[in-house]
């Protein structure tokens, strides 16, 4: 069997559709698919910084160009992928939702081969842009598609408000390392607050997350917030810890190696993601592995995987209060902290990228 992965980026740029699309790409590999990458030049859609054009066995980069001052993948398009429309594939797997190469389906979906489409996506927040743009999408990519991957019930059902037929949908979940298991974390008790991921405040919440902060400094001493990620608006983080007077317990190491992020996650005391939306978060599932306790907006496919009180805490979205009071009983309560990182670990190895490879693999097998 022939696979192409089709993705507006890959490594070494870093997202969560990156990680996906490598990690499967390495597992189902392992059980005998032969896997194609057709990915773009392009490191950040904010800098348009790139990569050197280059292939190798299995990796193809093509030029991307933005063409329109919209979000996103949205304003990108690699004319270059049109080579590989004729190629031999059995399935082409597309990701993402409304960007270039899930445009691509109706050309890709010509002949005898198979379109997957994993869409990676949310609702997002409200706007007549958004709604407008979900009538159209959704004709020149999904209709197109054998099956569309959902990676949460949310997004199923998200996908079903799109006009998704049901039964094209599949719910296959992100995945995390299974090496990840094998961390012995111990809490220092250093009252250290980790967050990882873009430094985005529309979506990822980090207006709310210093609010919080700013409320927890009256409250208690000796800890600083940790922020780790592509500086996508940094100028906006460090004008917004200035103006709260947190500049101080702020420490902002910008995008690292992965080794180093793991570092960082093993020396921290907790994780926060405190987005507004999210399909699904997988430095949740990261950090669950690893035995780092977890407090979460109870957004998206979040709730799907972190259960209240069981595996980690969850807070309503933009609840500033109840997000700084989760924060603050993980600190201070070690015996509840180190309970739900214990649980969350045993509920993270349900998730390991091998298995969810294999349920990849029974839907391929089903198409073909």
């Amino acid at each position: 069997m022939r696979v192409l992965q089709v993705t507006p980026k890959f490594f070494p740029s870093i997202g969560g559709v990156e990680t996906h699309v490598f990690e499967l790409s390495k597992h189902i590999s392992l059980l005998g698919v032969e896997v194609d990458i057709l990915t773009t030049d392009i490191i950040s859609y904010k800098t348009m910084q790139r990569f050197r054009i280059s292939s190798n066995d299995s990796v193809i980069r093509t030029r991307g160009f933005k063409i329109l001052p919209l979000p996103e993948g949205v304003s990108i398009v690699a004319p270059s992928m049109l080579r590989y429309i004729t190629c031999n594939y059995d399935i082409v797997h597309l990701h993402g939702y409304g960007s270039f190469p899930t445009f691509l389906a109706p050309l890709f979906s010509i002949g005898e081969r198979k379109v997957v489409i994993t869409t990676h996506s949310d609702e997002g927040l409200p706007s007549i842009r958004k709604r407008i743009f979900d009538i159209v999408a959704p004709r020149f990519s999904l209709d197109h598609a054998s099956k569309v991957i959902a990676v949460s019930e949310h997004e199923r059902r998200v996908l079903l408000k799109l006009g998704v037929e049901e039964q094209k949908i599949e719910v296959i979940p992100n995945g995390v390392d299974p090496e990840l298991l094998k961390i012995s974390r111990k809490s220092e008790h250093g009252r250290k607050v980790l967050y990882v991921g873009r430094v985005n405040f529309r979506q990822k919440g980090l207006d709310i997350l210093l609010l919080a902060i700013r409320k927890l400094v009256d409250r208690l001493q000796g800890f600083e917030l940790e922020i780790a990620g592509p500086p996508d608006e940094i100028d906006i983080l460090n004008s917004y810890s200035r103006k709260l007077g947190i500049e101080g317990i702020v420490r902002y190491y910008g995008t690292v190696p992965r080794k180093k992020l793991i570092d960082l996650m093993k020396h921290a005391d907790l994780l926060v993601l405190p987005s507004r939306f999210e399909p699904f978060g997988i430095v949740v599932l990261e950090a669950m592995a690893i035995g780092l306790p977890v407090v979460a907006a109870k957004v998206g496919g979040i709730p799907e995987v972190l259960r209240e009180r069981v595996d980690g805490l969850l807070f309503p979205p933009e609840d500033i209060e109840s997000l700084a009071l989760n924060i603050e009983e993980l600190l201070t309560d070690t015996r509840m902290a180190e309970k739900l990182a214990s649980n969350a670990k045993e509920r993270a190895s349900s998730f390991t990228w091998d298995k969810i490879a294999l349920r990849l693999m029974a839907l391929y097998k089903q198409l073909c």
